[in-house]
């Protein structure tokens, strides 16, 4: 009769031989197996929270935001800044820069008589003198017209004085509502010029052109004409549509 302990141990190398022997036939499968398993823990450890939580249970700010979208979300909007009016204004300034003169071309005002510059403006330039024989500067416009021809007032405005200038003549000039001054000069003598305080309009004949300029008498026909602003000769040509 067989020793219960021999067959027990017979059982055991049998049942040892046939897993070895299993183990030997589906090695693959196995080592497939534990691939997959490690895969699949490597997911499930890496991918993102569906939920915003990003694992810390004291910071349960949204994945993929930033701290300061975090506490402007937790703050509330932005209050809406808006400018403080102040009562005490009315109206709102117009601070749009005024056109020059002569930006505008349709804003110059008509010349005092037709013709041609004989003679330019040069306030910062000499330019040489026929009748003086000399270089000298020239605080007006010479332009060209027969003598006799009527002169005409370039604006609305008020004689403020009719004189005989020692160089240029007999001279009116006129101030006007923007305190802008014009003045004609080397007029004839003639006793339709105007009175001191009168008041002319525009296209109004103040004067004709005479020969009473004795420094400019060697030039040709001319009216002498001047513009001021602020006191002091500007170029003509900026307010004055003269020439060509």
């Amino acid at each position: 009769m067989e020793n219960k302990n021999d067959n027990t141990n017979n059982f055991n190398i049998k049942k040892k031989s046939a897993f070895g022997t299993y183990l030997k036939r589906n090695s693959a499968y196995l080592v497939l197996l534990v691939c997959l398993l490690i895969a699949a823990g490597a997911f499930a450890l890496f991918m993102p929270k569906k939920d915003g939580y990003d694992g810390n249970k004291n910071n349960p700010a949204p994945v993929g935001k930033s701290d300061d979208e975090s506490i402007d979300e937790a703050l509330g909007p932005k209050p809406t800044l808006r400018p403080v009016i102040d009562a005490r204004i009315t109206q709102i300034p117009d601070f749009t820069p005024a056109p020059k003169p002569s930006d505008n071309p349709a804003a110059l005002l008509n010349p005092p008589v037709d013709g041609e510059v004989v003679w330019d403006f040069a306030i910062n330039e000499l330019i040489y003198s026929k009748t003086l024989d000399q270089w000298t500067t020239h605080t007006g416009v010479d332009i060209a017209s027969p003598m006799g021809t009527p002169v005409r007032a370039v604006a609305a405005g008020t004689v403020e004085k009719v004189y005989q200038d020692p160089g240029l003549g007999i001279t009116v000039a006129l101030v006007h509502a923007n305190g802008h001054k014009t003045y004609y000069s080397n007029l004839a003598e003639d006793n339709t010029l105007p009175k001191e305080g009168t008041k002319v309009a525009a296209n109004q004949e103040i004067g004709k052109v005479g020969n009473t300029a004795s420094y400019e008498c060697a030039e040709k026909s001319h009216l002498h004409f001047e513009y001021h602003v602020n006191g002091s000769p500007v170029n003509p040509k900026k307010y004055i549509r003269i020439g060509k």
